[in-house]
């Protein structure tokens, strides 16, 4: 059976990457935070650095690391994005393929595997990164931004000068259920913070960074800076400005693959 994310991406897709500005000059986590250049989560990109990312939209994060010299594959489910993306760049190997389908036209071993909001698009994100841990050479590294599980709750005004956010029940967090004008539907789902931080360890894998980035001040910057530091910005989101610059709603995990991992996390 067809992923629904299919149709729904590829009915998106031009809406989607007109109404977004996602630069090619720097890797962006999300809408509105800093991007890696000032995060600095990034290995460094050395001879023969092969990356591949997971859940990709047009693959403007792989393009960028392409620029950088990264031989770079980049996976989505969508044939419009890949479209999209192969006329930004014809350096990036674009490879049509769900990844929640765990067998993967690709084979490795990569030194650094990603995704910017890829994985909340997964039925089964656990075993997308055990799968991808095992596609890791020795001192790889995976590195995922999702959304944060705070975000999942509902906005109330309490005052009218005060409003937060309300969860019925943390522990069974609701999906962002989208829906086309077509009907197709794709779910972006939230998982608690113990959860997120349970599938690298269960891959093995040795957790070394965890960001909450804060959206840059934009109000308080110029279109020329905003350009400059923020490489995924819409109107949409900046509406959102005031909700999302006081509670999180970009997680960031960077794990890395040890040769001797079973040592350390052996009780």
């Amino acid at each position: 059976m067809s992923n629904p994310n299919q149709a729904y991406w590829d009915t998106l897709t031009l809406r989607y990457q007109e109404l977004n500005r996602i630069s090619v000059e720097d890797y962006h986590y999300g809408p509105l935070v800093p991007g890696d250049k000032e995060l600095c989560l990034l290995p460094m990109i050395t001879d023969e650095f092969s990356a591949l990312e997971l859940g990709c939209g047009a693959g403007q994060n792989s393009i960028y690391l392409s620029s950088k010299g990264a031989s770079c594959f980049a996976m989505d489910i969508s044939h419009a994005q890949l479209a999209h993306g192969s006329m930004l760049c014809a350096d990036v190997n674009f490879i049509h393929h769900d990844m929640d389908n765990l067998n993967w036209p690709c084979e490795g071993p990569f030194d650094l595997i990603h995704g910017s909001f890829a994985l909340p698009f997964s039925e089964n994100p656990a075993a997308i990164i055990k799968k991808a841990a095992r596609l890791l050479k020795d001192d790889g590294t995976l590195l995922f931004s999702i959304g944060h599980p705070l975000y999942s709750g509902e906005w109330l005004e309490i005052s009218d000068n005060e409003s937060g956010v309300f969860f019925e029940d943390y522990f069974n967090l609701h999906s962002d259920v989208r829906v086309d004008d077509e009907g197709a539907e794709s779910a972006s789902h939230y998982y608690t913070f113990e959860e997120s931080i349970s599938w690298f360890r269960d891959a093995g894998l040795v957790i070394c960074d965890i960001r909450e980035p804060k959206p840059l001040q934009i109000k308080e910057m110029t279109e020329e800076e905003i350009h400059a530091r923020v490489p995924y910005d819409s109107d949409a989101w900046r509406d959102c400005y005031d909700e999302i610059s006081r509670v999180p709603f970009v997680l960031i995990l960077k794990a890395v693959k040890h040769s001797t991992v079973s040592d350390l996390n052996s009780p």
